[in-house]
């Protein structure tokens, strides 16, 4: 649990969203990139032409499910409690309807609706991160909620990967470079190109 998030709900019920934002961002800077509406651009070039339904996977605190509001008709977005709870408030407080939250604390999404045009996976969140096994299931688990003609978007950092969050002992490492996801991906049946590419911010 971030005890800063849950700092920060405490004060939007006390004081309202702008306001404790605001007060949130003074005190730490470092956050603010993470409150941006957007940084950079999400370039898409629809492979289907379907801008129907939009599934973001640890979804941080709501700067990618917000841009791609204004793309999809739907868009259902993906965290821990604390990051979904401040995203709730996020658009409430900016009118934005056509986002609905799911509250996950690992990688369970047994009850989750399928079908999406296109899944983002932010960072992958599993336990025994060094096998790669267990990711390439985890990864395959996910292709299963796409469409025929669905797209699944991986953010990968620049310089070290996809970005893989080891929950037993709480912390990170990455994933390969970009044959070596190219291979992973490949084996799940998927082609790698260049359609859909996402920058390397929150």
């Amino acid at each position: 649990k971030n005890s800063k998030l849950f700092f920060l709900l405490d004060k939007i019920k006390k004081q309202g969203y702008s306001n404790s934002i605001n007060e949130f961002i003074n005190k730490y800077p470092e956050t603010g990139y993470r409150f941006d509406k957007k940084q950079g651009s999400i370039f898409l070039r629809s492979i289907n032409g379907s801008n129907r339904k939009c599934l973001v996977i640890n979804s941080d605190l709501g700067n990618i499910p917000e841009f791609l509001s204004t793309i999809f008709e739907k868009v259902i977005s993906i965290d821990i409690e604390e990051k979904i709870l401040i995203q709730t408030e996020r658009f409430k407080h900016n009118k934005i309807k056509n986002i609905q939250f799911e509250i996950f604390e690992s990688n369970n999404m047994s009850n989750l609706e399928k079908d999406f045009d296109l899944i983002i996976l932010n960072d992958i969140k599993i336990k025994n991160y060094n096998s790669k096994n267990k990711i390439q299931e985890y990864l395959n688990n996910i292709t299963q909620f796409l469409n025929d003609k669905g797209c699944l978007c991986v953010a990968i950092q620049n310089k070290t990967g996809i970005k893989i969050i080891n929950e037993e002992v709480n912390s990170d490492t990455y994933l390969d470079n970009f044959n070596g996801y190219s291979l992973l991906l490949n084996s799940l049946g998927l082609s790698v190109d260049s359609y859909w590419t996402l920058p390397s911010h929150n």
